[in-house]
């Protein structure tokens, strides 16, 4: 009997060990088993999604966990769309390994890595990316406004005209003005930002 007792309470030392190393990770963790169903995971996890995190429970389908956010709108990308969205995320959640960019609400971004367990669960991690994709999307915007007027540069111009042909209804037609000001640098740097 004591050698049970000694296995149950190293048992228990042993999970409460790996429950703390799990809570102190900076990222979200969680862990699914063979059936989808979530077996752990950290505060963090439950912390990056705000909006379903009462459905983020012990023994809860990936799934059910996805349409209770879905139903709260925490995957703004989804939304008018909710339901080719959850056949393609879960198409991707069970993929070996895969990785994923996910939007939430209030402009936050996480980067999802996910891997299959040995006994054919999933463990993933959610990594708070949001300061990279602000830069990111200020980088693209540099490349493609003129930093004096905001206005479309050559390239903004371009990506927008290669987009057009995809907005168009047969039939319908589209005009280009397109203006050019003479020595409008000098103007500009004689005159001074503000006054042009």
């Amino acid at each position: 009997m004591s050698a049970q007792i000694k296995a149950e309470a190293e048992a228990s030392a042993a999970t409460k060990k790996l429950n703390t190393a799990i809570e102190a990770l900076p990222d979200g963790f969680a862990l699914y088993d063979d059936e989808d169903r979530l077996v752990i995971c950290n505060s963090k996890y439950r912390e990056l999604y705000a909006l379903n995190a009462p459905a983020i429970v012990e023994g809860a389908s990936f799934e059910s966990i996805l349409r209770f956010g879905l139903a709260r709108g925490q995957f703004p990308t989804a939304i008018g769309r909710e339901e080719e969205w959850l056949r393609e995320r879960l198409e991707t959640h069970r993929r070996a390994d895969n990785m994923v960019e996910q939007e939430l609400p209030g402009g936050r971004w996480l980067r999802i890595l996910e891997r299959e367990t040995s006994d054919g669960g999933r463990v993933g991690v959610r990594i708070d990316i949001t300061e990279l994709k602000e830069k990111q999307f200020e980088l693209e915007r540099t490349a493609l406004t003129d930093s004096l007027t905001g206005l479309a540069n050559r390239h903004g111009l371009s990506a927008f005209l290669d987009r057009v042909p995809a907005t168009l209804v047969l039939g319908e037609r589209l005009a280009l003005l397109h203006l050019d000001l003479d020595k409008f640098k000098a103007i500009n740097d004689a005159i001074g930002h503000m006054l042009t």
